[in-house]
């Protein structure tokens, strides 16, 4: 009689060195992503000291020209000074428009040179506002999103325009900017509604899988007419899903459910083998 023996599945390799890479992948994520927001603390505290001596300016009895050229010398340092902390993006920029626009308004400047100030900001914004608008028929709706971002960051680099057109033009720019971020959510959404359907489709191949009698499959025949007409493996292939939900709970169960899928051809294609050598034994000993 045949002992049952305790079948103990072999640890997979590939398993292993997968989630082995994941963990490095992590850990140099998290350094970069440490690093940069270590970036935007110190900007952040740059772009505070600029808004204070701003303040200063405001203040300041000094020369106009000495003043100006102070005021043209925190603009460029404030261009310089990138990335900051997401959280104080918008109290930043309000803050350094307001105080910009205060530069303008309170101090006694040469009209002249005032009126070519805004002038200049007027058509750099314009041209601004345009770029976006034509970007509403990117077809590739990432790329937009992504060009959006820095035509913003030169919206808030450009100084302020004329105080009658100040609010008309950026409702221009942010309507425009609104239909792109729109379009880009609506992508994503779309992508996350496929991934369900996706996941849910190959829920319902494991349940098909996990409802097979295997121990009935005694032939290749048999598993042809269950399994393999079925196509099973190839939907199951053909569903797939975003990378980033590899770790979930429910994906590893799709690689259980293929192996046992296979598992009877695997098992008839072993008895095969063993009957036909029996038999080849059984014609040599005859002979």
């Amino acid at each position: 009689m045949v002992k049952k023996r305790n079948f103990v599945a072999p640890e997979d390799e590939t398993e292993s060195k997968i989630k082995e890479l994941l963990n490095v992948y992590k850990e140099k994520r998290a350094a970069i992503l440490a690093e940069e927001e270590r970036v935007k603390a110190a900007n952040y505290a740059l772009k505070l000291q600029l808004i204070d001596q701003l303040k200063a300016l405001i203040e300041s009895q000094e020369d106009f020209n000495k003043l100006y050229n102070d005021f043209k010398d925190i603009q460029q340092r404030w261009k310089e000074v990138k990335a900051v902390p997401q959280e104080h993006v918008s109290e930043l920029w309000k803050n350094y428009q307001t105080y910009s626009e205060m530069f303008y308004d309170i101090i006694k400047i040469n009209n002249q040179f005032r009126d070519y100030d805004f002038k200049k900001n007027l058509e750099m914004k314009t041209a601004l506002c345009e770029t976006v608008e034509k970007l509403q028929t990117e077809p590739d709706v990432i790329s937009a999103f992504h060009q959006l971002q820095k035509l913003h960051q030169q919206w808030r680099e450009i100084g302020p325009v004329a105080k009658e057109l100040r609010e008309d033009l950026w409702s221009r720019f942010k309507a425009a900017s609104t239909i792109i971020n729109k379009r880009h959510q609506e992508h994503f959404e779309g992508l996350k509604a496929k991934e369900q359907e996706n996941l849910e489709a190959k829920t319902a191949i494991c349940e098909q899988i996990e409802n097979i009698d295997f121990p009935a499959l005694k032939s290749f025949k048999d598993w042809e007419e269950k399994i393999g007409s079925n196509c099973l493996a190839g939907q199951m292939e053909n569903d797939r899903l975003r990378p980033e939900e590899i770790e979930r709970e429910d994906i590893r169960t799709f690689p259980r459910s293929l192996r046992r899928l296979f598992q009877p051809q695997k098992r008839i294609l072993q008895e095969y083998k063993g009957r036909d050598g029996k038999e080849s034994r059984t014609e040599k000993s005859l002979v």
